[in-house]
């Protein structure tokens, strides 16, 4: 069995950074220069089977990491809003416009947040989310749209909380 075969996980050198070109050469070995051929012929062999085939030959890991990711998907797609909401881990890294640049999630895919928004954030302390926008419509004279507020979700700047417990503390 050759190395490219044993690893399971790949090295920082091939994930964006430079290259170890003595180290790429003895992993592709004789096909160096021929990688799209061999991912072709792969392809080739898998080309026919049903997906109900590729989960059968990959075995029980394959297919625990495919529900995994068949859940995530779903729950991306979902227009659902958590019952109870609290401030994520958010960075604010920049003023644009009327509004701040900030990163949630990652620090690859910032989201302007305009600055009314960005005021009322503090209100998502775990409470549950229906009282934390009235309150928010009575306090600040805003209403937020729940597809905002998915998004908020989605970017990681707010985070559902599973219980009350999980809430921030409220600090006055």
């Amino acid at each position: 069995m050759d190395e490219m075969a044993q690893r399971s996980s790949p090295q920082v050198s091939e994930l964006g950074g430079e290259i170890d070109w003595g180290h790429y050469r003895k992993l592709w070995g004789a096909r160096v220069g021929r990688e799209a051929d061999f991912y072709r012929a792969c392809a080739s062999l898998v080309d026919g089977l049903t997906w109900q085939q590729v989960l059968q030959i990959s075995g029980p890991r394959v297919r625990i990491l495919a529900e995994l990711v068949h859940d995530a998907y779903v729950h991306l797609g979902s227009e659902a809003t958590p019952e109870r909401l609290r401030l994520g881990r958010v960075q604010f890294i920049g003023i644009e416009g009327q509004g701040y640049r900030v990163l949630g999630y990652s620090q690859y895919d910032p989201l302007v947040v305009p600055e009314k928004l960005a005021r009322v954030l503090r209100y998502f302390d775990g409470r549950p989310t229906e009282e934390v926008l009235e309150n928010i419509l009575s306090q600040e004279n805003l209403r937020l749209d729940l597809k905002l507020i998915r998004k908020m979700v989605d970017f990681g700047i707010l985070q559902a909380c599973s219980s009350e417990n999980d809430a921030l503390p409220i600090i006055s």
